[in-house]
């Protein structure tokens, strides 16, 4: 069966099609969490999305496939999952395959990116100053290191998905669509890292 396309502007935006289920979820989580406030929505790699209220210090991440909440909330109950390294978890809800999480400052965004050449998007990361290049660089290090010695991998460890969390003072991962143990090379998220870095012209 295929998948009604809404009209409404908020989902135009997210440019992904929702079926008449799933747009009826998405508008009772806003209502639920962010009841008088404007938001904005967003997609992450199309496999969910995601509420941003323009007041409030949290977001909700909907994921479209069930099983891949349930993965996440998984780990993060047996305790898989560092707090250090990741955004915070506040909570997942009781009855939608949800996730309400802490709200961060992405490093890179599709709003910053839009409408710029290859050349302009390599140069491209958010004002950071050296001394905050060298944070990243240096707590991603660190964050990887974790994920390693516990066995994990993030699977899509780039730049794309790490933003700076306010309240640890600290840059963390984000997007745990790909989170799994890591059976195949140790060093996968290290490599992928400094990939990203390197294309952003990231330097120490």
């Amino acid at each position: 069966m295929a998948c009604e396309q809404i009209e409404l502007d908020h989902f135009d935006y997210v440019g992904i099609a929702v079926n008449s289920k799933e747009r009826l979820i998405i508008e009772s989580l806003a209502k639920k969490y962010y009841p008088n406030e404007k938001y904005e929505l967003k997609t992450s790699s199309g496999s969910s999305i995601i509420i941003f209220p323009t007041e409030t210090n949290t977001v909700v991440q909907y994921y479209l496939n069930e099983k891949t909440c349930q993965n996440i909330k998984n780990m993060y109950v047996s305790g898989l999952i560092p707090k250090d390294v990741f955004v915070d978890i506040i909570e997942f809800d009781e009855e939608y395959p949800a996730v309400v999480f802490e709200k961060i400052v992405p490093i890179i965004t599709e709003d910053n990116l839009r409408g710029l050449t290859q050349c302009e998007q390599s140069t491209l990361v958010n004002d950071l100053s050296k001394k905050s290049i060298v944070q990243l660089i240096s707590q991603m290090k660190e964050n990887i290191t974790i994920l390693i010695r516990n066995q994990l991998s993030h699977g899509d460890c780039t730049m794309d998905n790490v933003g700076y969390s306010k309240n640890r003072n600290r840059f963390v991962l984000y997007d745990f669509d790909t989170l799994k143990i890591n059976t195949v090379s140790r060093d996968l998220d290290l490599k992928s890292f400094y990939n990203s870095a390197k294309f952003h012209m990231v330097r120490m």
